[in-house]
């Protein structure tokens, strides 16, 4: 692996021009700064013609839905019963029933439109794997913010002098939907393992939270070594699950694969995910539809 000073930042878009118009300048503006300190950077886009894309193209039919289900329904009980403060597994097996029909029969989101992203962010891990560099994941939907540059750097400076023996992490940078429950979950107290570390960053206090497994949030932005991302690569290669990305990360973490993964996430985030917040509203939907009826 290549120094941690280096670093490639991937933007996973959809061909909004809009959204990249924003976010492009601000993130070459970025990398001008973590070059300015000493960190390499480069920005690359990510879009829905990359090859791992037309690569693994699904169909939005019954038997792919009863695989999310499935799959869907698993990961959330393996979290639920990885909970140290649980006290009654059977009612997690009530749950388990409700999230299979619930994800059969009521999510309707398209089998095709999940895969497109989840192979957009496996895309991005290759790229990381073949540069043997980390790289900071976006969604196309990113905010920047001030204290973005500096707690970057004060992040990559922890990583380079804390994770000798660890060489898997992943960072949690943006935050995404049910922040405030995320926040208040088990893995997220101190008395089960969660080691939060208080830094002065340009004189806002940046906490990060070195949490006891691999917990993703949403996947709008975070910062990945190449040997998690490698392995996330062959997670997804060999076992092809019908899930979004963040739930393919929960599904890698739920079969033991998180083993000596740092993970962290930061209060406040140094980036913010757009659709999630208010400031954008999503368009997977509706673009990759258009595109999906008109192949």
């Amino acid at each position: 692996m290549r120094s941690a000073k280096v670093v490639k930042i991937l933007v996973v878009h959809n061909n909004e021009r809009d959204r990249l118009a924003y976010l492009t300048p601000r993130l070459r503006h970025l990398i001008e700064g973590l070059k300015a300190a000493g960190t390499g950077a480069s920005l690359q886009l990510v879009g829905p013609d990359v090859d791992l894309i037309a690569e693994n193209r699904f169909d939005d039919d019954f038997p792919n839905r009863l695989r999310r289900a499935i799959e869907a329904s698993s990961m959330f009980y393996s979290a639920a019963v990885d909970n140290p403060r649980l006290t009654w597994r059977h009612k997690r097996l009530l749950q388990y029933a409700r999230h299979f029909a619930v994800h059969l029969m009521r999510y309707r989101r398209s089998i095709r439109i999940e895969q497109e992203v989840l192979y957009a962010h496996a895309f991005c891990w290759r790229e990381s794997v073949r540069a043997g560099e980390q790289a900071i994941v976006l969604e196309s939907d990113a905010i920047v913010h001030e204290h973005t540059l500096a707690g970057l750097l004060a992040i990559l400076k922890y990583l380079q002098s804390s994770c000798a023996s660890t060489a898997r992490h992943y960072v949690d940078l943006a935050g995404g939907c049910d922040r405030d429950r995320t926040l208040s979950s088990w893995c997220f107290k101190n008395e089960y393992g969660c080691k939060d570390i208080e830094m002065s960053v340009d004189g806002r206090k940046l906490i990060l939270h070195k949490l006891p497994r691999l917990t993703p949030n949403t996947v709008g932005g975070y910062l990945i070594s190449p040997a998690l991302a490698a392995d996330l690569l062959t997670f997804v290669q060999d076992t092809r699950p019908m899930l979004p990305p963040d739930w393919a990360l929960n599904s890698f973490a739920a079969r033991g694969r998180d083993a000596d993964v740092l993970c962290i996430h930061t209060s406040p985030t140094l980036f913010s995910q757009g659709s999630s917040v208010g400031a954008y509203r999503s368009t997977i939907g509706r673009a990759r539809w258009e595109r999906e009826i008109q192949a």
